[in-house]
């Protein structure tokens, strides 16, 4: 599990309520945007692009970007994608940057939300979660 140092004198308590807030309800949405839409193959809509990922980037006290080793290939990440958020903590997946896009990895990182000063949202993508591929 990722830590941090959790002397945040600049992260009030109703900030940090906030970030926890947005944190839970990209979770949600994913979780809902995922239900609702099942592994369609052939019969699926050509026009709708779906999406079921918000990438994010955390912000440590410090203003320190939250940026771990993907396993894979030895390069880093700070893109993730929210899978759960258990009790205090995040389960995170990692995301790489391809070109202008970003791609889901098998892996996963935990981190403490009370690390969590600030996060950056990206515009919405599509993480493979079936056997096919998103929005073709």
């Amino acid at each position: 599990m990722a830590c941090c140092n959790t002397n945040m004198t600049n992260n009030t308590t109703s900030t940090r309520a906030y970030l926890f807030d947005t944190i839970a309800r990209i979770d949600q949405l994913q979780k809902e945007a995922t239900l609702q839409t099942a592994c369609e193959g052939c019969e699926g809509s050509l026009v709708t692009t779906f999406y079921n990922t918000k990438p994010v980037t955390f912000y440590l006290s410090g203003g320190a970007t939250f940026t771990v080793t993907v396993p894979v290939d030895g390069g880093t990440t700070s893109v993730f994608r929210i899978e759960e958020v258990r009790g205090d903590s995040v389960v995170l997946r990692m995301l790489v940057a391809d070109a202008d896009t970003f791609t889901c990895t098998n892996y996963t990182v935990i981190l403490r939300m009370e690390c969590i000063c600030a996060l950056q949202c990206f515009p919405p993508i599509c993480c493979d979660t079936c056997t096919r591929n998103c929005g073709q």
